[in-house]
């Protein structure tokens, strides 16, 4: 609902305001959604270029949907963007295994 306002208003969401986005779609269990905004965020006609903030909220989505797989993906895709991981990105897929 939050990004359909903000289109109707010709409003542009940058990175900030999808992580809290998946972020917040996370906290509500609504991992599924989560994932969906962020694959939004990456996909025309956004294409905005995700960091280490997008990346450690999608594998903690991808780990309260018991999806460890996905996780690792991201985790693949990081490494091949030189996005460095960090004690939350780690964490989240130490979850997503421990959930499977």
């Amino acid at each position: 609902q939050l990004l359909a306002e903000a289109n109707r208003k010709q409003l542009e969401p940058d990175d900030v305001t999808m992580n809290t986005c998946v972020s917040g779609c996370t906290n509500a269990t609504q991992w599924a959604m989560a994932l969906y905004v962020f694959e939004a965020m990456t996909s025309p006609p956004l294409n905005i270029q995700p960091d280490i903030i997008s990346y450690a909220a999608a594998m903690h989505a991808s780990s309260k949907g018991n999806k460890w797989q996905l996780a690792f993906s991201f985790l693949d895709t990081m490494k091949r963007t030189s996005i460095r991981t960090n004690a939350v990105t780690q964490q989240s897929l130490a979850d997503a295994l421990c959930s499977s």
